[in-house]
């Protein structure tokens, strides 16, 4: 139609990544790729006047700064290489213990070869913000729900005098962040799902109705080792070697924007994101429908 009545179109829309929009925007920009007729512009959402300085000031602490400049300043940025690119050995590190005062959470992948969960806890920072810090990695090869459940009431359990002068378990001070299809899934012949079986342990579980992409979780794992603004709100110990393997090597497939699994860096990862974004996670115009069960 544009051959022939030799008329005009405008074509208008929002980064995301290289692709076939960042082609025709390259066809109107001065220089060696511009092709007579063609004509590109690009503003920011602060040049469009319609969103305040106090909303991309929010933007800015729960963004990392590449997905900032992607979805704010119209930047075409490229998401391939390291998944966790925010994470570094140098400043995501910090040699902290276990404190039997705190309370503890933990993000679980059921994935059964091998189970895996990260642990966390939280510390006030003096301006007041909340700073979670990994303090362990519990992988169990060919296990299953119950088997990490234990392990985990033996590790971080409270104990309680029972008045018979013995002393009981309780997962009362431990809160799990499981992947949402352990709602669903059944791990055993009694037909018990995984979140059931959590429950009967006695853990705090604390979900969402179903599991957020997978871009949307490394985006804002991304922003929680380092947003937009350089803060840093998740730390790792040096314990947590696995786990630091994982963070650095999880990467894209070449060519692509899907993650590599093949390699086995997905389940910590994982592990931590159901964390990390349930608990941290909040979008003004996002549906509340974070889920806690009780038994």
């Amino acid at each position: 139609m544009l051959s022939t009545t030799e008329g005009h179109a405008l074509f208008i829309g929002t980064p995301k990544g290289k692709d076939h929009f960042y082609d025709l925007y390259l066809k109107g920009i001065a220089g060696n790729t511009h092709e007579k007729g063609w004509w590109s512009c690009a503003y920011t959402t602060r040049e469009g006047g319609n969103v305040s300085d106090e909303e991309l000031n929010n933007a800015r602490k729960s963004l990392d700064s590449r997905l900032y400049r992607q979805e704010y300043e119209a930047s075409f940025e490229s998401f391939s290489g390291k998944c966790l690119y925010a994470f570094s050995r140098e400043k995501s590190i910090h040699n902290v213990q276990y404190n039997p005062d705190l309370a503890v959470h933990i993000g679980m992948d059921f994935n059964i070869n091998p189970m895996s969960a990260t642990v966390w806890q939280e510390h006030i920072h003096e301006d007041g913000d909340i700073i979670t810090i990994q303090i362990d990695e519990i992988i169990i090869p060919t296990s299953n729900t119950d088997e990490i459940s234990k392990e985990i009431l033996k590790k971080y359990g409270s104990k309680k005098n029972d008045f018979s002068g013995e002393f009981s378990t309780s997962g009362q001070n431990i809160t799990i962040y499981p992947d949402p299809a352990g709602q669903s899934r059944r791990t055993c012949a009694s037909g018990r799902t995984d979140i059931s079986i959590l429950l009967s342990y006695g853990f705090h579980v604390q979900t969402k109705k179903q599991s957020p992409r997978v871009r949307d979780r490394l985006n804002f794992m991304n922003s929680m080792f380092e947003n937009s603004l350089g803060k840093r709100s998740a730390f790792v110990s040096p314990l947590c070697i696995r786990s630091i393997e994982s963070y650095e090597r999880y990467a894209y497939q070449d060519g692509t924007s899907e993650p590599d699994k093949s390699k086995g860096y997905d389940h910590l990862v994982d592990a931590s994101g159901y964390y990390l974004y349930f608990r941290f996670f909040k979008k003004s115009f996002e549906p509340e429908i974070n889920t806690i069960l009780d038994r």
